[in-house]
């Protein structure tokens, strides 16, 4: 039997985050998981809430020319834990996304559909650039830099300033426009929900909750789910100027640029605002919505619609929703099925990855 490159990737991502979640969020990814756990090569953690890479995992990724660093430290049910988890569910969605996670550093050239996560910076024992930051990493494209945060239900809140001067150092930035992503999990109602609630008080400090941070960054802010309807959503916000560019082909020769800055553009003959709200940011639409003096129009992804409709609820809005299809081809995207591969493996020279017998 020959592994299957999912296989082997959903293994050398184990390696990389320490441990993975045993929620995967996807019947592949699950699927992969036990084969890995049948042959020996992943185990359960004590926790019950991970899979960690097994020695005998450690040795094969080893034969087949990867180069893991072993876990050392059992972290247990702790909050380093959580936060290691977070971040690895963040790395497999990226993963899926088709970015490349496996960099051990940020580099100058080449850095497109590249995701760098957290502890790659974190585990460097002479430096930490991120210091306390909560950023869970940075997925480069062509000339957008996305910076994903989970939103833990029990948080501290977020200190923007101190987050935004990190991620946009030019350390970091490489040139890239950064737009900052919240997550948890759940559905888009979930990450709305979730990301208000108040943080809990440390040490006196005073934070903001994240959903108070939309008003503090200055730079974009979306909210998206940790599954095929947020792999969508990335696929469709990576798109250089993708609001302005759909809001030109909706309204045709109707459109023009709206004096509103949150707006996407007014329809000249009826003088209403077009906002394409597939970031959810709900404070952007209510911005445009309190400044018109007419109805504003509100284009979504249908599984948005409904978590729009309870946050814009009597508000003098219209929302209008367009298929994830219909999107792609207007942008000219290529569609994705956002599955881990079932090709067979091959390694830099070529070779096959078979299922190890007695020698591992």
């Amino acid at each position: 039997m020959i592994f299957t490159k999912g296989e082997i990737e959903i293994l050398g991502l184990c390696a990389l985050c320490k441990d993975l979640p045993v929620e995967t969020g996807g019947i592949s990814e699950q699927e992969a998981i036990e084969v890995l756990l049948l042959y020996g090569l992943l185990r359960k953690s004590r926790s019950g809430l991970s899979v960690r890479v097994s020695d005998k995992g450690y040795d094969y990724l080893q034969s087949l020319g990867f180069d893991f660093q072993r876990d050392k430290a059992y972290l247990g049910k702790s909050k380093a834990l959580y936060r290691r988890l977070e971040t690895a569910k963040i790395t497999k969605f990226f993963l899926k996304s088709g970015a490349d996670v496996f960099k051990k550093e940020i580099v100058k050239e080449g850095m497109n559909n590249v995701f760098i996560p957290s502890f790659t910076f974190r585990r460097k024992s002479f430096s930490n650039p991120l210091g306390a930051t909560q950023l869970c990493g940075f997925y480069y494209l062509r000339n957008t830099m996305f910076v994903p945060y989970f939103i833990s239900k029990d948080n501290y809140g977020i200190h923007t300033e101190i987050e935004e001067l990190t991620f946009s150092s030019k350390v970091f930035l490489q040139g890239h426009k950064p737009t900052v992503l919240f997550t948890t999990n759940g559905d888009i109602s979930d990450v709305l929900k979730i990301s208000q609630n108040q943080p809990v008080k440390k040490d006196k400090v005073n934070t903001n909750s994240f959903y108070e941070a939309i008003e503090k960054f200055r730079v974009p802010v979306a909210f998206i789910t940790l599954d095929s309807n947020g792999l969508d959503v990335i696929n469709i916000i990576s798109v250089d100027n993708y609001r302005e560019k759909l809001a030109k082909l909706i309204l045709r020769e109707d459109y023009a640029t709206s004096e509103l800055i949150d707006s996407d553009g007014i329809n000249i003959k009826t003088n209403e605002n077009l906002v394409i709200g597939f970031d959810s940011n709900t404070e952007r639409m209510k911005r445009v919505i309190k400044n018109s003096k007419n109805t504003t129009h509100i284009v979504l992804l249908p599984f948005q619609l409904c978590a729009m409709q309870n946050y814009l609820k009597g508000k003098n809005a219209r929302l209008h929703t367009i298929e994830v299809d219909a999107v792609e081809k207007l942008l000219k995207i290529d569609g994705r099925k956002f599955m881990i591969s079932n090709k067979p493996f091959k390694n830099g020279k070529g070779e096959y990855a078979y299922v190890p017998h007695d020698k591992y």
